[in-house]
């Protein structure tokens, strides 16, 4: 340390250029950074039940999503069927792709603008014969004011810009499943044969013919009712047994990009004038998780830097006690998000606390260099500045090292954490120390050298004593405190330690991620209305091994799983919560039922 603080004041100039350059390489990664809260971020890649998870996905698809529809009990009942319709062709774009005939409607959006501004209704005239590609294109204008908006070229072109990305992740397919009333297969009899396939008949181009009046619109609901597997699934009733809601279920293929597509699902959804649609789900949570993590860091992290700012100028009283610790505060935050950025780094639930922890930890070490030049400013002599400075720093350079190096090593530990994301938190966080002292013993010297070469002219100030400061009555009250009544202060010290340690076994552990946000949210009232029509938003998939091929469907391993089910169902398992199970049995009674 001493030998760095010896080449800083001797090179100041070198020191700030080897910190700008620095600085200007990591700076770009901040652009790169991402957020991530997903269970691959905690899980250790080789950990077996993620192992295990990662199998079931490809079996069975990604994750499952709700989104509930509400079926108004007023009003035209045809106009929600031509809706909920409308919501299912979208999504089902992404799970079967119709490149030719989106990519032909979007050459034709590009030689219909021709950099010119657009009316509403001429695109709506435009693609009246493709209502799938105007959807996609009216989602992704600005918000629209009214029905004689016109937008400008630079909104037109930026709108084509996001519809080409809407068709490139389609492309990819990223829907494996979508289930619904109107896709769902069922069974039944027909005549003396068994009948399996989807409840609404297709015309010869394949489209989904809908129930026309009342009656025809009642028997589909009848039909749905009638096969019990569909209840709080597909469907939901009020107490009298009657269908209030529909539900879908998507299933997303193993894709690193969920929170895009997940995004995408939630605008479609979210896109209904129509209809009441509440999007619920893990995704759906990831989504707004994500969301509000990026704007709580663009929020907080200025808030802490201002509060950091107030505290350096009520302390040190002058534009030079602001502006040094507080740029080496802002350069190695700058540093610990940038590194983050470039070496793909995602910013976490837990992670989203580094830059303001680094902002907070990071201070004390700026503190403690410009606090020490202060104390011993008053003895500098004018031709011996630079090596007066390397003396007090030196003074304090122990102290420096030692709180950094403390600090750093309790971070460290957390490397053996199995969570991933809290051993990345762990070795950023020392990582962060580890900038904020190497830049606050570098930057706050090499200033103060630069700027005293600029005024040795001008013999240095006596420092006037103006008064005890109000943080240093406080510490001599503490100290009067404890050196006046020590058997006092251990004792209450006990009480507190005692106090503290039994709250630890209160502690409780809870991974449910609505619990982060408000009784209040969106997310957390969206969810208790899944919670409550479906008999609850999250499942759990248990997969039972037969141990051989073909002996899923053997006699004695379907009464196993009926077994288990029965156990998972029973009266002494109220208390898990569960709001059904479903299985390949389920359908098989149907059958033969049928």
């Amino acid at each position: 340390m001493k030998i760095w603080l010896k080449f800083v004041i001797a090179h100041p100039l070198i020191t700030l250029s080897l910190l700008a350059l620095t600085t200007a390489a990591l700076a770009p990664g901040v652009l790169k950074l991402t957020f991530n809260n997903r269970l691959e971020a905690f899980m250790p890649k080789g950990d077996i039940d993620y192992i295990e998870n990662e199998k079931t996905k490809e079996i069975y698809g990604n994750n499952s999503r709700y989104f509930v529809i509400s079926v108004p009990k007023k009003g035209d009942e045809a106009t929600f069927f031509s809706e909920f319709e409308t919501l299912i062709q979208d999504l089902e774009a992404f799970q079967t792709f119709p490149g030719p005939y989106l990519k032909t409607d979007l050459t034709r959006l590009k030689a219909l603008i021709q950099k010119r501004s657009l009316h509403i209704k001429e695109l709506e005239t435009h693609f009246a014969s493709s209502p799938l590609f105007l959807r996609l294109v009216k989602r992704e204008l600005p918000t629209q004011k009214g029905d004689k908006t016109r937008f400008t070229a630079k909104e037109i072109q930026k709108t084509v810009q996001e519809v080409e990305k809407k068709i490139a992740l389609m492309a990819q397919e990223p829907l494996k499943r979508i289930v619904s009333p109107f896709t769902v297969s069922d069974i039944r009899a027909s005549g003396d044969e068994i009948f399996t396939g989807p409840i609404l008949s297709q015309n010869e181009r394949e489209e989904r013919i809908l129930p026309k009046g009342p009656f025809e619109r009642q028997r589909f609901l009848n039909r749905l009712s009638a096969n019990p597997s569909f209840e709080s699934g597909i469907y939901a009733t009020n107490g009298k047994g009657e269908i209030t809601d529909f539900g879908v279920i998507v299933t997303f293929t193993p894709t690193t990009r969920v929170d895009e597509i997940s995004r995408a699902v939630i605008d479609i959804c979210l896109d209904r004038p129509l209809l009441s649609v509440l999007p619920q789900g893990s995704p759906v949570i990831n989504v707004w998780f994500n969301t509000y993590m990026q704007t709580d860091l663009k929020r907080f992290l200025p808030l802490v830097i201002l509060v950091m700012a107030l505290t350096f100028l009520l302390n040190f009283r002058s534009p030079e006690g602001l502006f040094l610790p507080l740029t080496a505060l802002i350069t190695s935050t700058v540093w610990i998000m940038g590194f983050m950025g470039h070496f793909g780094f995602a910013i976490t639930p837990l992670g989203i606390s580094l830059p303001s922890l680094m902002v907070s930890v990071g201070s004390s070490y700026a503190i403690h260099i410009y606090n020490q030049y202060l104390s011993e400013r008053a003895t500098f002599q004018q031709a011996t500045f630079s090596q007066d400075l390397l003396s007090a720093t030196k003074h304090i350079a122990p102290t420096v090292l030692f709180a950094s190096l403390t600090t750093i090593i309790a971070f460290a530990t957390l490397a053996s954490s199995k969570l991933s994301a809290v051993r990345e938190w762990g070795l950023l966080s020392a990582l962060g120390v580890l900038f904020s002292m190497v830049v606050a013993t570098s930057l706050i010297p090499s200033v103060l050298v630069l700027r005293h070469q600029k005024k040795s002219r001008f013999p240095l100030k006596k420092v006037k004593k103006t008064g005890s400061h109000p943080v240093d009555l406080v510490i001599r009250s503490l100290i009067h405190l404890a050196t006046q009544h020590p058997r006092g202060v251990v004792a209450a010290t006990l009480v507190l330690l005692i106090f503290c340690m039994a709250g630890i076994f209160r502690v409780q552990v809870e991974s449910d991620f609505l619990t982060y946000f408000k009784k209040s949210d969106y997310v957390r009232t969206s969810a208790q209305v899944v919670d409550d029509k479906f008999k609850g938003r999250w499942g759990l998939n248990l997969l039972l091994n037969s141990g051989a091929a073909g002996g899923a469907l053997t006699p004695s391993f379907l009464k196993e799983i009926e077994r288990v089910r029965g156990e998972l169902s029973s009266e002494e398992r109220k208390g898990w919560s569960i709001g059904r199970t479903d299985a390949i049995t389920d359908f098989l009674k149907i059958m033969n039922r049928a």
